[in-house]
């Protein structure tokens, strides 16, 4: 789909749910919860959760696919500024949490994130890392945490006015800085955004990313 894939990867030691979100729509959550039943069925052992070369979208989806590891009331992100009360009118700093709900899986999950990790995809990796631990693979993000309102002016031009800026529930930066991973690792390229599961080709290329590999690695111990 537009959002992403899955499929399953097996290594000698064990099997691992790899998921991949290319986006984050309104259709995301419904999505992401159906791949992840899928695969609890399948007794994977971890999941690795490819967020790279991901722009963000919808705030609200990111959510969303948090919950597919976080329980309800879990820290998403911390918002300061304007937009974080609802007049806007004085500066404020409110922690997000999640909505009711027990997590869709309690397995080990690594991270994947580089350079095209942003904005919405950020938060998420920076949620699932503060609340749960998990481990980031890849390079820095690329580091845009902030909303903006867009002023018209007389001239025709516009004038951008930053109005919040989000920081992880560690209240770590992410806008201008990005997130750094635990484990550096940098693919000379990265799967196309769009692929079908249950395409061999494309699983087997998944096996060829070193990336990948420490991933999988990390979840079950380095293949021999």
């Amino acid at each position: 789909s537009e959002e992403g894939g899955w499929c399953i990867l097996v290594q000698r030691f064990g099997r691992i749910g790899y998921i991949r979100i290319s986006a984050f729509t309104n259709n995301l959550g419904e999505a992401l919860g159906s791949a992840i039943s899928q695969l609890e069925a399948a007794e994977v052992g971890g999941y690795v959760l490819d967020l790279r070369d991901n722009p963000g979208g919808v705030v609200g989806a990111g959510m969303d696919a948090a919950q597919g590891w976080l329980d309800g009331g879990s820290r998403y992100a911390v918002i300061e500024g304007r937009a974080a009360v609802p007049d806007g009118k004085a500066e404020a700093s409110i922690e997000i949490p999640l909505d009711s709900g027990a997590a869709l899986t309690r397995a080990p999950t690594v991270l994947l994130v580089n350079g095209g990790t942003a904005s919405t995809s950020e938060l998420l990796a920076g949620a699932l890392h503060d609340e749960l631990n998990l481990t980031m693979i890849g390079e820095r993000t690329f580091g845009k945490g902030r909303t903006q309102t867009v002023f018209p002016l007389e001239d025709g031009s516009l004038l951008l006015l930053t109005t919040a800026r989000f920081y992880t529930p560690a209240h770590t930066t992410v806008d201008g800085v990005g997130l750094t991973p635990q484990v550096a690792c940098a693919p000379q390229t990265v799967l196309p955004k769009l692929w079908q599961p249950g395409d061999i080709s494309e699983e087997e290329s998944l096996l060829e990313d070193p990336c990948v590999r420490a991933a999988m690695d990390t979840l079950l111990g380095p293949s021999l």
